[in-house]
């Protein structure tokens, strides 16, 4: 799936990945996020995560899609600050910034203060499997060590469907993240109507820590 397939989807309205409340897994481990300088969140959408985040840590969204950066702060009332830096537009409101760009074309000059923590959710597993080594070393590329990152992502049978979400197993996680510490923090079987309909028997979730020490 390309930058164009992502953009599409803002433009359709197809973001059925969207949640209206903040991400049970951001509650229930969040404090793994918030004791540190700043927080990544990439491909964030509009996520509610981002303003939970904000709330507690300097925290920078990052998402190509400018709908979906509009949307987030016309939605909650917010009035940003709007840079341009080549490819990458900034937007700022308190400790609130969202990239809006291609994740791979932001630099840490891009980043307003230095981030140590992530919030992957569900941003590895929109990728397909040629992308997932190129992200999974980028984000430490922009990540002050020593950093975190809290992944959440899924496990189902591949044969059912291709993704996006994609089916990312413990043992590509530990080695697209090595030598990372990479710790399961939970993992349930969370099977909704929605993916059921597509033919799938079972789905599991998986919250992790990856945690990287110079």
């Amino acid at each position: 799936m390309d930058a164009d397939f992502w953009k599409q989807r803002w433009v359709e309205g197809q973001i059925g990945f969207h949640r209206d409340e903040v991400h049970p897994d951001l509650l229930a481990y969040g404090e793994d996020l918030t004791d540190g300088a700043g927080v990544l969140v990439p491909l964030c959408g509009k996520s509610l995560d981002l303003l939970w985040l904000a709330e507690r840590v300097p925290t920078v969204g990052v998402e190509l899609s400018e709908i979906a950066v509009r949307q987030l702060f016309t939605e909650h009332g917010l009035k940003p600050e709007i840079e341009s830096f080549g490819p990458i537009t900034r937007y700022r409101s308190g400790q609130l910034v969202v990239l809006q760009g291609d994740l791979f074309e932001v630099t840490t000059e891009h980043l307003p203060f230095p981030v140590d923590r992530c919030w992957d959710r569900a941003a590895l597993v929109a990728l397909d499997p040629a992308r997932r080594p190129r992200y999974a070393a980028r984000l430490p590329a922009l990540l002050r060590a020593p950093w975190r990152i809290l992944l959440n992502a899924f496990t189902y049978d591949p044969d059912v469907m291709d993704g996006p979400p994609h089916s990312v197993p413990e043992v590509e996680v530990r080695a697209l993240y090595a030598p990372a510490v990479v710790d399961v923090l939970d993992e349930r079987d969370e099977l909704t109507e929605r993916f059921a309909q597509r033919g799938h028997t079972w789905w599991r979730t998986q919250v992790y820590r990856i945690e990287h020490a110079p």
